[in-house]
């Protein structure tokens, strides 16, 4: 792997440690002090923005799974993980169904890059049209 390989991977891989922080520390927060109304949508589009990171890491290196399914299973997992830590929050509680959000979530997200990255293959950028 070259020099800038491997700055490309501890920039991707340094993205997913950054965004899976933020996770964990919103998480942290104690229910009553959390601002606004976390619902749903919040749940869907930060897994989903933490499969394309992950995406995008594993997509250096092929492995035995593709790099979508074992996006998506990691994100799953660190929902999963993330409810659980959930439990020792004061004011939080651990849901399945925000798990089960968490994983549509990251799979809506690696299937909307997928078919973005697709289509500007397939039509190449504008600027060369």
């Amino acid at each position: 792997m070259s020099i800038s390989a491997n700055y490309s991977a501890y920039i991707r891989w340094g993205s997913v440690a950054v965004w899976a922080t933020c996770i964990f520390v919103v998480s942290a927060v104690p229910g009553s002090s959390i601002p606004g109304h976390y619902g749903n949508l919040a749940h869907f589009a930060e897994y989903a923005i933490l499969a394309i990171l992950l995406l995008r890491a594993l997509e250096i290196r092929r492995r035995s799974l593709p790099a979508w399914i074992s996006s998506v299973l990691l994100a799953s997992a660190y929902g999963v993980s993330d409810e659980l830590h959930q439990l020792f929050v004061p004011l939080r509680v651990s849901d399945p169904v925000d798990w089960m959000r968490d994983t549509v979530g990251a799979a809506a997200g690696v299937a909307c890059y997928l078919l973005v990255v697709r289509l500007v293959r397939r039509h190449g950028p504008a600027s060369e049209r």
